[in-house]
Formats: structure tokens, C-alpha cells, sequence
């Protein structure tokens, strides 16, 4: 899942930078001041009053296990700033996380693989 976040958000390099947290989540948002944090939804409970005491819990997100909106409505009503189904990640993190950033643009633009290929020189376009 780890792995799967960090693909989506580097899709996104003109908006962020992710990082991978390794250690104490406590000593890490303290050192980073991270925008925002993504946990797991079987954490985030316990991080309310513990590890993300002070933090801007408007600014977090949470992975939840289930596409049950009971669970998405006990994150959000503990302050989280956006839930996400486990099973819907790729779909909505991205969206999710522009909403709790206040992000008001859209994804980052693709290139068209034809123009790119046409200013390459020896390349032909692709058709």
C-alpha cells in the first residue's frame, strides 16, 4: 500500500514531495512539518490524542479499511480532513488529499506521447 501512495504522489511532483516515514511518527512530523500525513485508519484513533496531538488534524488523511461509510464518518468526525477506502486509493487519494491541502487545480497535466515524440529528433510520432 506504502509503495502504491508513493507511486501516486509522484505522479504529482509539481504539487508535493513524499516521504516515507521510517521511525516515531511523533519525532517525525515534529522534524518534517509535513502539509499533510496519511495513516491507517486502525492507527488514527490512537494518534488523536497521542502522536498527532497539536498537529492540524484538518491536514491528515486517513487509509481505511473498508468502504463503509460509518467508518469514513468516525474519522472525520475525530477531525481527520479526508478518508479513503483502502480499495479506492488510486481513485481518490489524490482528490482527497487537494481537499484537505485546499488545493484548487486540478492534476498535474500529462503529456501528449505524439508531441513529445515529434520534437524528439530521429523519432517518429507516435500513431
Amino acid at each position: 500500500m506504502r509503495r502504491l501512495i508513493l507511486e501516486l504522489l509522484d505522479r504529482e511532483t509539481g504539487c508535493w514531495g513524499a516521504s516515507l516515514l521510517s521511525g516515531a511518527l511523533p519525532g517525525a512530523v515534529r522534524e518534517l512539518r509535513p502539509h499533510l500525513v496519511i495513516v491507517d485508519g486502525i492507527d488514527f484513533p490512537s494518534l488523536c490524542g497521542g502522536a498527532l496531538a497539536g498537529y492540524h488534524r484538518d491536514r491528515i488523511v486517513v487509509i481505511g479499511q473498508e468502504p463503509d461509510v460509518a467508518y469514513r464518518m468516525a474519522a472525520l468526525r475525530r477531525g481527520a480532513g479526508a478518508w479513503v477506502a483502502r480499495d479506492d486509493v488510486a481513485d481518490d487519494l489524490i482528490a482527497e488529499m487537494r481537499g484537505a491541502l485546499g488545493c484548487n487545480h486540478g492534476p498535474r497535466p500529462q503529456p501528449n506521447l505524439a508531441e513529445v515524440s515529434d520534437s524528439v529528433p530521429g523519432r517518429s510520432p507516435i500513431r
